[in-house]
């Protein structure tokens, strides 16, 4: 495939078939609001969302390198307290074991 310089000079693009058609589409405010939030959390330009989502993909949530790390360092901890909980058989340690493998749940699904 031949690689070519873009228009707007973001660099080589490949050879695709150009988008000619426009689809006119009304939004009340909070509809448009929820479609650009949406949009952003996915990293993604409002259009390019909104035809993805149109031809059926579903993008997912970009996780930010903050996250990552925050993901990483609860994980290390909840081993942490793992094994601190194996080794003694402290309630307390294994109710924070719990909430965290919780939490790590909800922030990586």
């Amino acid at each position: 495939m031949q690689r070519r310089l873009s228009p707007t000079g973001r660099g080589p693009r490949a050879d695709s078939p150009q988008r000619t058609y426009r689809i006119p589409v009304r939004f009340t405010a909070d509809e448009l609001a929820a479609a650009r939030h949406n949009a952003r959390a996915t990293g993604r330009p409002l259009a390019r969302f909104m035809r993805e989502r149109a031809l059926g993909s579903a993008p997912r949530t970009l996780r930010l390198q903050a996250q990552h790390d925050v993901v990483h360092e609860l994980s290390t901890i909840v081993r942490e307290l793992s094994g601190a909980a194996r080794d003694q058989a402290a309630t307390a340690v294994t109710r924070a074991v719990t909430a965290l493998r919780a939490l790590l749940m909800d922030l990586t699904t």
